[in-house]
């Protein structure tokens, strides 16, 4: 209110008569009595106050009444009748600054054409000079203006370098933090919708303005481009905001620690020590690199169980930011991704499964198998939970592909987070099933081959029913029919192949659910239509998937597994030869894999019930 009377009575009080004849005179003089009145009358009862402007008005159209009047209606609360009233005004007077900068402000409000107000608050700051006291008002406005219009990085350099210029000025420091609040989520917004490099460009060209978006675009590089990337960008803001970046580079060496010791662990320890190692040399101020090499490089030499690294630090919040980015960050990267909290990461590798590996007698040198572990859904920006302990299970599958069950490790198809390209590649499309590499392998054995396929990921119903779907790591979910890879295409393809014998494991449910979180946001669960994820093949075929149409697929975090592969490996290690002869088949594995799982997924609180389908007398082991 007191901003609206300083208008009232600046303009009520300098008022010029412009107009000759006795008749016009008397009327404008009458207008402004009860303009005064109007003002007075105000304070008491707006209604009423409204009333008499429209008085005034009607007696006198002067653009200064009708300036008068849409002040007065916007602090009556009626925005869109006020652009109506101002809109007159600064069409009969265009040098009055004010007037333009109030015109803005109230197509802003009112939801109006973001052009108009863009325009209006240009003129506005064209009519003063940098000494008036209303300046930092005016930019105050036009910086709005751009971010009404969509020109963010214009509001937010205007802002930022009005604050600047204007210390003292404690409107232009709220209005700047506001605005680099709007800036930021718009940037977060769009990673979240699945616009990844979009949005980080959006934070890095305002990071040159913007503390807040310097120190979100750093921690958003290192959850989606993780590694040396990440940490030079810390770098180089750390050296325009020492302050506001305080923690930050603690916050992205604990990352980083961890993402190596999750690679370790994910089977791809030579990578991973490889890359402790460079970023050791690469920054040797920075023990907790030293330290993690160190324990990466013991693990691997003296089978060492357990990588306790350094407690991760707190992250120094920056002040008068109201804006809740660890919520953001979690909705995008998951629970255990979102920085700025106290935590200890302590990380065991369980290596039962990997000790224990049994060494088979049956050699396949005709064996072709296929290994793919999709684990990395979220860095997609796509909604979809990562499949824990994926690509831990796909590595040790390996080992047991080679060691037990006799295939030749230069026949072995592996792919770690498959896109869709991935499986078109490897298995083939609709239209040229035979030009996969799966098939093309299997070709050149000439009827001899023996087929192993093993898959650990997600998969997913169609919405409408008689279909389930592969889900690779950049398919949209909501959109699966054009995203996914069709569980039929995938068993077609795998009848066509000119083998000896097909076998499948597929660790993955297709109930829309998965351990992780719900796969589908913008289709009710109660819209979906499961179907089997098992079908009968050929003769000499056999398919084993980890839970029913309607279940999840768990995992065992102690362990660091899948829960079905867990016990499939057991399985392989000779606990499932019911009948002690020394060799392994299908329907053994089955028998036993169906018990215990079921068994443990009780007593974790769910239903999983393995399914199975084909000739159970396929062999998969023989031991000495």
């Amino acid at each position: 209110m007191k901003r609206f009377f300083r208008a009232v009575s600046l303009f009520l009080l300098g008022l010029g008569f412009m107009v000759t004849g006795v008749g016009a005179v008397d009327y404008c003089d009458m207008a402004r009595d009860v303009a005064e009145k109007a003002a007075k009358t105000f304070n008491r009862d707006q209604a009423k106050g409204v009333k008499l402007f429209i008085k005034a008005l009607s007696l006198c159209e002067k653009p200064l009444y009708q300036y008068n009047l849409g002040i007065a209606y916007y602090h009556y609360g009626s925005p869109v009748e006020a652009e109506k009233y101002l809109a007159l005004a600064v069409n009969g007077d265009k040098n009055q600054a004010v007037w333009q900068n109030d015109y803005a402000v109230v197509i802003m409000a009112a939801g109006g054409d973001p052009e108009k107000a863009l325009k209006a608050a240009k003129k506005a700051v064209s009519l003063i000079d940098g000494k008036n006291p209303k300046t930092a008002a005016f930019i105050e406005t036009l910086a709005r203006a751009e971010l009404y219009s969509g020109e963010g990085l214009a509001a937010l350099e205007r802002i930022s370098t009005a604050a600047r210029k204007h210390p003292g000025e404690s409107r232009l420091q709220k209005t700047g933090k506001e605005i680099e609040k709007e800036f930021v989520t718009s940037g977060l917004k769009m990673m979240q919708q699945g616009q990844a490099e979009t949005g980080l460009a959006v934070l890095e060209k305002g990071a040159e303005f913007s503390s807040l978006a310097a120190r979100t675009y750093c921690r958003a590089l290192a959850r989606l481009e993780p590694g040396a990337k990440a940490l030079a960008a810390v770098s180089r803001w750390q050296n325009l905001y020492p302050v506001e970046i305080a923690g930050i580079w603690s916050e992205i060496v604990a990352d980083e620690c961890l993402r190596l010791c999750n690679s370790y662990k994910a089977g791809q320890q030579r990578k991973a020590m490889y890359e402790a190692r460079l970023l050791k040399e690469k920054y040797p101020a920075c023990s907790e690199f030293a330290e993690v090499e160190k324990k990466l490089f013991e693990a691997f030499t003296n089978d060492d169980t357990t990588i306790v690294l350094a407690k991760k630090r707190n992250i120094a919040p920056a002040q008068d930011v109201d804006i809740d980015i660890d919520r953001a960050f979690k909705e995008m990267f998951g629970k255990d991704q979102a920085g700025g909290s106290h935590r200890e990461v302590s990380l065991k590798i369980a290596v039962d499964q990997v000790e224990n590996i049994k060494k088979g007698r049956k050699q396949r040198k005709h064996g072709i198998a296929v290994v793919i572990g999709n684990q990395r859904y979220k860095m997609r920006g796509k909604r979809v939970p990562d499949v824990d302990f994926a690509g831990r299970d796909a590595a040790v599958m390996q080992k047991y592909l080679t060691r037990t069950m006799g295939f030749a490790k230069e026949n072995i198809l592996s792919c770690t987070d498959a896109t869709a390209n991935d499986f078109n590649i490897i298995f083939g499309t609709e239209s040229r099933p035979k030009e996969g590499k799966l098939y093309r392998y299997v070709k050149g054995e000439r009827g001899k081959a023996e087929v192993f396929v093993y898959y650990v990921g997600h998969g997913a119903p169609a919405e409408k029913g008689g279909e389930a779907y592969l889900v690779p790591v950049d398919a949209e979910v909501d959109y699966i029919e054009t995203s996914g890879y069709p569980l039929s295409l995938f068993y077609r393809n795998l009848e066509i192949l000119p083998a000896k014998a097909v076998m499948v494991v597929l660790d993955a449910c297709f109930s829309g659910d998965s351990a992780g979180g719900r796969l589908f946001h913008n289709i009710s669960p109660t819209r979906l239509v499961n179907v089997s994820p098992v079908q009968e093949m050929k003769d000499n075929s056999f398919v084993l998937c980890g839970a029913d149409k309607n279940q999840v697929c768990g995992w065992y975090p102690e362990k660091r597994h899948s829960l079905l592969t867990y016990y499939f490996f057991e399985a392989l290690q000779g606990k499932a030869d019911s009948d002690s002869d020394k060799r392994v088949t299908v329907g053994e594995v089955y028998n036993y894999v169906s018990e215990k799982v079921s068994r443990k997924a009780l007593r974790m609180g769910r239903d999983q019930n393995p399914l199975a389908k084909g000739k159970l007398d396929l062999v998969l082991a023989e031991f000495y």
